[in-house]
């Protein structure tokens, strides 16, 4: 009898570790190319340390809630947590995210980097106005008349408060411009990107090397 009251505390322990809900872990590689073997080691460590704080920042983040047409609390209530880790001694870098759902573990890390690397072309297309291509100045008018059509169609909510699923004639006309221009500016944004490559041959270049796995591993 004197050995009951461990079995209940063992007991109790048992349950309190079965019942906790399992966390999975998606994994996303990314890899950084050189333009030669004589990078020097501290511009190395800034570079790195520079695209980490790109993948975890808000922006960042909040590009890859709309990627998913997911909210900001839906996305809270399913990351459990989200690392970004230079694998040592290698040029790659490992973007961990954690979630009690495997699927949304696998879909954030992935959209994630989607966008990272949407944004790096996006930066990248952005050079000095002197060297600037008339392909570059066309993405430049686009991305302005861009916004303004995003304006227009906010203003357009705000004043009528209507929903993006809206049948009104005047809504979905804005909607589809604003459609077919952002179609139109990425389309763009690419050819500028590679249009201009020769110029960056001196820069770092960061590609996917392994998106995230079908089936997360359990971390607990």
């Amino acid at each position: 009898m004197k050995s009951l009251p461990f079995l209940v505390l063992s007991a109790a322990l048992l349950a309190g570790c079965e019942s906790r809900t399992p966390i999975y872990r998606a994994n996303v590689k990314l890899l950084i190319t050189h333009p030669s073997a004589t990078t020097p080691a501290d511009d190395e460590d800034q570079f790195v340390a520079t695209q980490k704080d790109i993948l975890s920042s808000q922006l960042l983040l909040h590009r890859t809630e709309q990627h998913m047409n997911k909210t900001a609390e839906e996305v809270r209530d399913n990351l459990a947590d989200l690392k970004v880790t230079p694998i040592r001694g290698s040029d790659i870098i490992v973007v961990s995210v954690d979630s009690p759902s495997p699927d949304f573990a696998k879909d954030l890390g992935n959209a994630l980097v989607a966008e990272y690397l949407k944004f790096r072309d996006e930066q990248r297309a952005k050079i000095s106005q002197d060297d600037l291509s008339p392909l570059t100045h066309e993405v430049q008018r686009l991305e302005g008349e861009l916004e303004a059509a995003n304006e227009k169609l906010d203003a357009f909510q705000k004043e009528h408060g209507i929903s993006t699923n809206a049948q009104s004639p005047e809504f979905q006309a804005l909607f589809e411009n604003r459609e077919e221009m952002q179609k139109l500016y990425d389309a763009l944004l690419v050819q500028s990107v590679k249009a201009n490559a020769t110029q960056f041959s001196h820069d770092r270049n960061v590609s996917l090397l392994e998106p995230a796995i079908l089936e997360p591993n359990r971390v607990h």
